[in-house]
């Protein structure tokens, strides 16, 4: 037997290019959050905005209309959450839930 040439033939996989979507979350103080959507677009999250959701589905929509205005699948693009130290952790999640919502597949974490 030998080895495929270096293009790899027909049976080469092609690989999907991805394109990474970062969401910055930072403390803002009296317990709450920013989100920063790909570095521009803010929803403040307080504790008592909380019961609302107003952010949390402000920032669903923000991640619904960028796939859909940019053909993205769940496995073509990577939500990056990226949260300050002292963030509190119910914000990460929120965001983390937001990006499932949205049908994205791929979702990862990175420091500020």
């Amino acid at each position: 037997s030998s080895l495929p040439e270096k293009g790899g033939g027909e049976n080469a996989v092609e690989k999907v290019p991805t394109i990474d979507i970062p969401i910055d979350v930072r403390s803002i103080g009296a317990g709450g959050a920013r989100y920063i959507f790909r570095g521009s677009m803010a929803f403040d999250d307080t504790p008592t905005g909380r019961d609302s959701n107003s952010a949390a589905n402000g920032l669903f929509t923000a991640l619904e209309q960028y796939r859909d205005t940019n053909k993205l699948t769940g496995d073509t693009a990577t939500v990056v959450i990226r949260p300050s130290a002292d963030v509190p952790w119910q914000y990460v999640v929120d965001v983390y839930n937001q990006a499932v919502r949205a049908k994205f597949k791929k979702i990862g974490f990175a420091p500020q």
